[in-house]
């Protein structure tokens, strides 16, 4: 079975066992894509090829940032300050995100 239909075939399936999750880990790393790409390719969340792809390099699944880092924020207007409550939105996004979908999220939020 190629290697196209065999990740075809498992991203469909409802969980992946160890051998399924390295099939599509391997997959990914020889394809060169970004993860981002290679799971609109075959409609695979991109939280769940972070998953098997960080468990098959032998990192921890489960990343704690060492620093955190705030975006500066800046009120605009002064309507937003006679408010009596102001939105903030709070959103994550995987590492390794491209820019392009950055984009496509941040101008989500200012909308």
């Amino acid at each position: 079975m190629d290697v196209d239909r065999e990740v075809q075939r498992i991203a469909k399936l409802g969980s992946w066992s160890d051998s399924d999750g390295k099939r599509i880990a391997d997959a990914w790393r020889r394809s060169g894509e970004s993860r981002a790409a290679f799971g609109r390719r075959y409609g695979i969340a991109v939280h769940r090829l972070y998953f098997w792809i960080a468990k098959f390099a032998g990192k921890s699944v489960a990343v704690t940032p060492k620093h955190v880092r705030f975006h500066p924020v800046r009120v605009t207007g002064a309507e937003a300050l006679s408010r009596e409550s102001i939105e903030i939105r709070l959103i994550k996004v995987p590492r390794g995100i491209g820019e392009d979908e950055l984009r496509v999220v941040l101008s989500a939020l200012r909308g």
